[in-house]
C-alpha cells in the first residue's frame, strides 16, 4: 500500500509491504509539484505523481493520503456519558454551529470513543468538501485507488505511542511542524505550529505558547492518584525530523516545552526499511498505511467519517395522512385491547427506569442548559471578535510578546494577561493599543519575574466597538 503525505508544495510517498506482523518500506520517494501546478489544479497534478510513481518504481496503485493539520477544523469537545448516535448527533451539531460559513459543507468525524457511562472528551477533525473533491480528482488522475484520507500526525503519534508509549510527538518538515498528543492511539491534542524551516526561533517561541496554554505530562481528568504517583520522570517527546535539526536545536525544543526529546526512528514504530535516510525520513509516509494494511480503519478516515448530516425524511402529504390514518386505527384497537392493570404496570415500569436514567438525566442536563445559552447567540455584529483581532494585531510578531488569557465582559470592560521579555515592550503594547483608538482607560500591572527574564503582565481596558 501506498502512504501519501501531502503538503502545500510537494508530497512525501512510502511504499510499504506486510507480512504477517512485519512491516517493510519496499521504497521512499519525494515528489515535488511541477511548477505551476498545486492542488488547486488536481487532475493535472494528479497526472504528474502518475508519472512520477511510475518512473519511481512504486508498483501498487492502493493508497491512503495524508493532510496536514493546517487544512483542519480541529475542536476539543466534552461529552456527557450518551449512547454513539447520540454523541454523533450532539458533534454534529455543535460543530455546525461554529464552523466558519466561508469554509463551505464540512466532512466531519471525531477522534476518540464516547460512552455511555462516563463523560468523554474527543477531538473533532473537519476537512472542507471541495478539498476532499479536488483529492478525489487528483487520485483519479493519478490512477490512485484511495481506501482513507486522515491526518497526517494522527496517523504517525497514534503509530508512535503504541509502540514507544510516548504520548507526545513533534513532527517537523520543510513546510511546517505539527505538535500532537495522544493516549494510546487516540489523538487528545493536536496544533499546526507554522515554518520550520530556515529559523529556529519562530517554532520555539510558538512550542512556548504551546507550553503555556496546554502543558505537556500534566494530569487529565481521568489521572489518578496512583497513576499520577507513578509517573516518577517526565515523558519524552518524540520528535520526527525531517528538516535535519542538530543537537544544539534539541535542547533549545528541550527547554521551551520542559521536556526530554528523543528522535523517532522508523524501527521504533515497527518498520523496516533500507530505503530511508537514517531509517527517519519517510515514517509519516509510512505510518499511513499501518492501521488498513491490519485490516482496521485509519483512527479519523474522511472518505467513510462516523459524523454525518442528521436525514431529513423525505414524506409526501399523501403518506403522512395515510400514517396518521393508520397510527389512530391501531391506537384504538390497542385501547381496547387494554385493561387498567396492564396500563398500571407500565406506568410502574415508566418509573423505574426514570429513576434508573436519573443519574445520567443529572449529568446531562447542564450540558443541555449549555447548549440553550449557546443558541442564543449572535454573529451579526462581532465585536468581541473585534476587540480580539484588534489586540492581535498590536501584539509584536516576534514572538517575544504574548498572551496567556484573555476576558471580555459584556460592558466591553476587559483584561489580557501575557509575558514579555521587558517593561519597556509592555508600554509600547499599550502604545499601540491606545493609538487605535479602540482601546480607552489602559491600565497595566506587573507580576514577579520568573527565572528568567520574561515579566509577566496583566493590562485592563474598556474596548469601544466601531
Amino acid at each position: 500500500m501506498l502512504g501519501i503525505s501531502l503538503g502545500e508544495r510537494g508530497a512525501l510517498v512510502a511504499e510499504v509491504a506486510c507480512a504477517g506482523e512485519v512491516r517493510r518500506a519496499v521504497r521512499v520517494g519525494e515528489f515535488a509539484y511541477p511548477a505551476g501546478l498545486t492542488l488547486e489544479q488536481p487532475e493535472a497534478l494528479g497526472v504528474a505523481l502518475g508519472e512520477f510513481l511510475t518512473k519511481s518504481g512504486f508498483s501498487t496503485r492502493r493508497a491512503v493520503l495524508g493532510v496536514p493539520a493546517r487544512w483542519l477544523l480541529l475542536k476539543s469537545y466534552a461529552l456527557p456519558p450518551v449512547e454513539p448516535h447520540a454523541a454523533a448527533s450532539m458533534l454534529w451539531l455543535r460543530a455546525e454551529a461554529e464552523s466558519a460559513p466561508e469554509l463551505g459543507e464540512m466532512v466531519l468525524d471525531f477522534a476518540g470513543q464516547t460512552s455511555v457511562l462516563d463523560p468523554t472528551t474527543v477531538l473533532l477533525m473537519g476537512l472542507p468538501r471541495r478539498s476532499i473533491d479536488r483529492l478525489r480528482t487528483f487520485a483519479a488522475g493519478a490512477g490512485l485507488n484511495v481506501t482513507a484520507i486522515t491526518p497526517c500526525s494522527t496517523a504517525l503519534g497514534g503509530a508512535t505511542a503504541k509502540q514507544t508509549g510516548s504520548a507526545h510527538i513533534l513532527s517537523l518538515n520543510c513546510e511546517g511542524a505539527e505538535l500532537s498528543e495522544h493516549e494510546g492511539e487516540q489523538t487528545r491534542f493536536l496544533r499546526h505550529l507554522g515554518s520550520a524551516g530556515t529559523s529556529l526561533a519562530p517554532l520555539v517561541a510558538e512550542l512556548r505558547r504551546a507550553a503555556v496554554t496546554h502543558p505537556l505530562n500534566a494530569a487529565t481528568l481521568t489521572n489518578d492518584v496512583s497513576a499520577i504517583r507513578a509517573r516518577r520522570s517526565p515523558q519524552a517527546l518524540v520528535l520526527w525530523d525531517d528538516v535535519g535539526l542538530d543537537n544544539a536545536a534539541m535542547d533549545s525544543i528541550a527547554q521551551a516545552l520542559n521536556v526530554p526529546v528523543v528522535r523517532g526512528e522508523l524501527q521504533s514504530i515497527g518498520c523496516a526499511g533500507e530505503a530511508l535516510t537514517g531509517g527517519r525520513v519517510g515514517a509519516v509516509a509510512a505510518a499511513l498505511t499501518f492501521a488498513p494494511l491490519a485490516g482496521g480503519r485509519p483512527a479519523v478516515d474522511f472518505l467513510h467519517p462516523r459524523l454525518s448530516a442528521p436525514k431529513k425524511p423525505n414524506v409526501t402529504r399523501r403518506t403522512a395522512w395515510l400514517t396518521g390514518a393508520a397510527a389512530v386505527v391501531a391506537l384504538v384497537a390497542l385501547l381496547a385491547y387494554t385493561d387498567l392493570a396492564r396500563m398500571q404496570r407500565r406506568v410502574t415500569g415508566a418509573d423505574e427506569e426514570l429513576k434508573r436514567l436519573e443519574p445520567t438525566l443529572k449529568t446531562a442536563r447542564p450540558f443541555v442548559a449549555n447548549m440553550e445559552f449557546v443558541e442564543t447567540f449572535q454573529a451579526s455584529r462581532p465585536k468581541y471578535l473585534a476587540c480580539l483581532s484588534d489586540l492581535t494585531l498590536a501584539i509584536p510578531e516576534d514572538g517575544q510578546t504574548y498572551v496567556t488569557r484573555f476576558h471580555l465582559q459584556s460592558s466591553m470592560r476587559g483584561e489580557c494577561v501575557g509575558r514579555s521579555p521587558n517593561n519597556q515592550e509592555v508600554l509600547n503594547l499599550m502604545d499601540k493599543l491606545s493609538a487605535g483608538g479602540r482601546f480607552k482607560d489602559l491600565k497595566r500591572k506587573l507580576e514577579a519575574r520568573g527565572a528568567g527574564p520574561e515579566v509577566a503582565f496583566t493590562v485592563t481596558f474598556t474596548y469601544v466597538p466601531k
